[in-house]
């Protein structure tokens, strides 16, 4: 999670910022056409975190490539929010994108409130940039530079909540802790893992996926192998 600094129950820190990484976002054909993928893609059992009680599973049942299409322009709440949120989903994992997609159209659909995302994969680099009072994680211990985490921020009348100026910074922190509150359940019963639970460090724009119940440090070496920016390639 890159965006605000520690985060407790309450909701924001009284020092919390909105961090958005200044990305130039493309603008992504929207295309019928598939990539060839195998037959089958694995199933995929996501791990509870040692914060959690349960375990969230998740399982991916089509090998079909992700459509843009899928992604409904209206649950972004305007066209930068949807591009924004495009381009970060292409950024993903192929097994992680349909997750974060139906996340943001349940999202829109059951709770009417409209989602982007801010930050989905994110360098080693960037990783170690961070504040200890932004993340926990050092650089290859987030799911974000695996392309399997994302943060995301609810939208309301063109603006991000969080960080919209025409609201005094009580009123946005609390309106999107609220609106966090409500997408956490959501995530879970999709097999996610939700920052907003985890009792060390709560964080709650931030969804991640384990694929077969693998972590970072069972992903880690695959990926040095590979090169870091081949972690689309992880195999799982």
């Amino acid at each position: 999670m890159s965006l605000p600094r520690a985060v407790n129950r309450s909701g924001l820190s009284h020092n919390q910022k909105l961090r958005v990484y200044d990305r130039q976002v493309k603008t992504i054909a929207i295309t019928s056409q598939t990539e060839k993928k195998p037959a089958t893609q694995p199933k995929v059992n996501q791990e509870a975190s040692k914060n959690k009680e349960n375990t969230p599973v998740a399982k991916v049942e089509s090998s079909v490539a992700v459509k843009a299409d899928k992604l409904l322009p209206e649950a972004c709440g305007g066209e930068k929010h949807y591009k924004r949120a495009l381009a970060r989903i292409e950024e993903l994992h192929p097994v992680y994108q349909p997750y974060v997609i139906k996340l943001i159209n349940t999202g829109y659909q059951k709770l009417g409130i409209c989602w982007t995302i801010t930050d989905g994969y994110r360098s080693p680099e960037a990783q170690g940039a961070l504040s200890g009072g932004v993340t926990n994680a050092g650089p290859l211990q987030s799911y974000h530079q695996y392309g399997l985490a994302i943060d995301i921020w609810s939208v309301r009348d063109g603006e991000i909540v969080a960080y919209n100026p025409s609201l005094n910074k009580n009123a946005r922190e609390k309106l999107a802790n609220e609106d966090h509150r409500k997408l956490g359940p959501i995530g879970e019963q999709l097999g996610l893992e939700w920052g907003g639970h985890w009792t060390s460090f709560q964080d709650y724009p931030h969804f991640e996926i384990h694929p077969n119940g693998k972590k970072w440090r069972d992903l880690k070496p695959q990926l040095i192998k590979l090169g870091i920016t081949n972690y689309k390639k992880i195999t799982f």
